[in-house]
C-alpha cells in the first residue's frame, strides 16, 4: 500500500519505518503534509528524524504492535470515531470485533506497550479528525511473533475509519502486468513438505518459509535434503540464529553458491560458480527469459528495448478494490475471519507476549535486561551488500550498536567503545553509538555485517509468527558490556 497522493492535508501515522534511511521518495510527500497543516504521529522505539517533526511521537515496546493497534481499535469504536457508512456498506464482523477489543482497556495496553493510555487516546483521536487520513507502516511490526496480527490490525484501522482504497488515505498500486509464472506450482503441494506448517503464508505468498530450511536439513523433516544452490542470497548474515544456519549448511553433501563475491556462505560451499554481472550477461538468454515472463502480457521485448523508459501499462484507480472486490472469500475487508477459523488460527485479532522479553521470561531478563531490534534500514547498504565498497564505508565504516546515553553511562560505555552484545544464543562485538535518540531500554543493531559483528548470531530463529513464520528480528533479549 502506498502514501497519499493529491492536494489532501491528511494525519499520518508513520508507523516502525525511518523512511530517511529506507526510501527517501515519500518524504516530499510527508513534508506536504506538514505544510497544509496535516498532523503527524510517529511510532518507534528510536527518535527517527520524523520524530524530531511529529505532533505526537510515542516510543513502543518492540513485539508490541499489535497491542497497540487493538488499544486504537478500542478507543475509535467506543468514541464512534469510525466511519459507520463505510463499515456498514463494506465490511465482515464489525459486532464480533467491537465486542473483542474491549478487553484491550487503555490501562492494559499502555502496561503492554510502555505508551501512556492518554497518548494511545491522544492518537486515536488525531488520526480520526478528519479525513482521508494515512498509516504508513514499515516491516518492522512484521518481525515478531505477532507481525501478522500487527499488520492485520493496522490495516483494520485503515478499514473502519473509512481510509482503505481512496485518494489520501491507503493506497494500493497500479494493476501490474500479468507476468509469467516462473515457479512450479504443478510440482510442489501447499499442503505439504517444507513450510506446510504455515499454510496461508504459502497459499497468498506463492511462497515457503525459507526458515524453515535448517531446521529441515538438520532433523531430515519432512524429508532428507542432501544439497542446495544458493544463488544471489547470503544465509549466513541474513538467516536468525547464525549457529544454526552453519551447523545445517555445513551438514549439506552438497552446497553449491552462485555470486559475485566470496560471501561467508560461499566460503562453506563445495562449489563456487560466479555469477555474471548485468554487464557480463549474454543477452540472448536474458530475452528468451525476459519474453517467457511478459507472454500474458502484450508487451514483446522489443517495445521495451524500443522504450528504455518503459511502456505505460495502467494508471492508479481510486476504489477499484470497492468496486472489484478484495482477495477474500466475502470480497470485502475481514474484521472476523472465517479463513483463518478454518485453517486453525483465531478469526479474531490477538496479542501474544512476545516469547523472550521481561514480561515472559523475568528469570532471563535478569541476565539480558536489554531489548534488542534488529535489522535497522540505512541509505549506505542493503542487507549485506556495499559494505565491500570503500567509499560507502566511509559513511558507515564499522557495525555499531546504537544504545540510549543514559543506560551507557550506568554501564561506563563511551561513544564508540568497543563492547559485546550477548544474547542467549550467542555474542557479537561491535562500537557503541551512543545516542539519545532511543529509548532506555532497547539497542539497536543493523543486519548484513559478518564474523563476530553478524547481529544474527543473538537472534532467536525459534520465536516465530504462528501464519507467516517470520522471526522474532525485533525482540530478543540482550546485555551489553565492555
Amino acid at each position: 500500500m502506498h502514501f497519499p497522493i493529491g492536494k489532501a492535508r491528511p494525519p499520518a501515522i508513520i508507523w516502525g519505518v525511518n523512511p530517511h534511511e529506507s526510501e527517501r521518495v515519500v518524504l516530499p510527500e510527508i513534508s506536504a503534509i506538514k505544510a497544509r497543516a496535516g498532523k503527524l504521529i510517529v511510532i518507534d522505539p528510536r527518535l527517527i528524524p520524523l520524530a524530531k517533526e511529529a505532533d505526537i511521537y510515542t516510543a513502543i515496546r518492540p513485539g508490541t504492535d499489535a497491542a497497540l493497534a487493538l488499544g486504537l481499535l478500542n478507543v475509535i469504536i467506543e468514541e464512534q470515531l469510525y466511519d459507520k457508512d463505510f463499515v456498514e456498506k463494506w465490511t465482515v464482523g464489525f459486532e464480533q470485533l467491537a465486542q473483542h477489543v474491549k478487553q484491550y482497556a487503555l490501562d492494559r495496553v499502555a502496561e503492554i506497550t510502555w505508551i501512556p493510555a492518554n497518548r494511545i487516546r491522544a492518537i486515536s483521536r488525531t488520526y480520526t479528525q478528519s479525513k482521508p487520513a494515512n498509516i504508513y507502516q514499515g516491516v518492522a511490526a512484521d518481525h515478531s511473533i505477532n507481525g501478522f496480527q500487527a499488520h492485520r490490525a493496522i490495516v483494520m484501522l485503515m478499514t473502519i475509519t473509512g481510509n482503505l482504497d481512496g485518494p489520501g488515505g491507503n493506497v494500493w498500486t497500479t494493476k501490474g502486468p500479468p507476468f509469467a509464472n516462473l515457479r512450479l506450482p504443478d510440482r510442489v503441494s501447499l499442503g505439504e513438505g517444507i513450510g506446510s506448517e504455515f499454510p496461508i503464508f504459502n497459499r497468498f505468498s506463492l511462497e515457503r518459509q525459507a526458515l524453515c530450511v535448517p531446521d529441515a536439513i538438520l532433523s531430515h523433516t519432512p524429508y532428507p535434503i542432501m544439497a542446495m544452490i544458493a544463488h544471489g542470497t547470503e544465509p549466513m548474515r541474513e538467516w536468525p540464529n547464525t549457529k544454526k544456519v552453519e551447523a545445517a549448511l555445513r551438514k549439506l553433501e552438497l552446497l553449491v553458491v552462485i555470486d559475485l563475491f566470496l560471501t561467508d556462505t560461499a566460503k562453506l560451499a563445495h562449489v563456487v560458480l560466479p555469477a555474471a554481472s548485468f554487464l557480463e550477461k549474454q543477452w540472448k538468454e536474458t530475452e528468451e527469459l525476459a519474453q517467457y515472463l511478459l507472454g500474458p502480457t502484450d508487451i514483446t521485448f522489443e517495445q521495451l528495448k524500443e522504450n528504455p523508459n518503459g511502456v505505460f501499462y495502467s494508471k492508479w484507480e481510486p476504489k477499484r478494490h470497492l468496486r472489484e472486490g478484495f482477495n477474500t472469500p466475502s470480497g470485502r475487508p475481514e474484521l472476523y475471519s472465517e479463513l483463518l477459523r478454518q485453517y486453525g488460527y483465531d478469526p479474531l485479532l490477538v496479542f501474544v507476549e512476545p516469547a523472550e522479553s521481561p514480561i515472559s521470561r523475568p528469570d532471563l531478563a535478569q541476565t539480558y535486561p536489554l531489548i534488542l531490534v534488529t535489522g535497522p534500514k540505512t541509505r549506505f547498504y542493503t542487507h549485506s551488500r556495499f559494505r565491500d565498497l570503500t567509499y560507502l564505508r566511509g559513511f558507515a565504516p564499522w557495525a555499531t550498536v546504537e544504545i540510549n546515553s543514559e543506560t551507557a553511562r550506568g554501564l561506563g560505555v563511551g561513544q564508540c567503545d568497543m563492547v559485546s552484545v550477548e544474547s542467549p544464543r550467542g555474542k557479537i562485538r561491535v562500537r557503541a553509538a551512543v545516542t539519545e535518540d532511543i529509548h532506555p531500554k532497547v539497542v539497536s543493531i543493523q543486519n548484513g555485517w559478518g564474523g563476530r559483528a553478524n547481529v544474527n548470531l543473538l537472534v532467536d530463529d525459534s520465536a516465530r509468527d504462528p501464519v507467516s513464520g517470520y522471526p522474532s528480528f525485533k525482540a530478543s533479549l540482550c546485555k551489553i558490556y565492555r
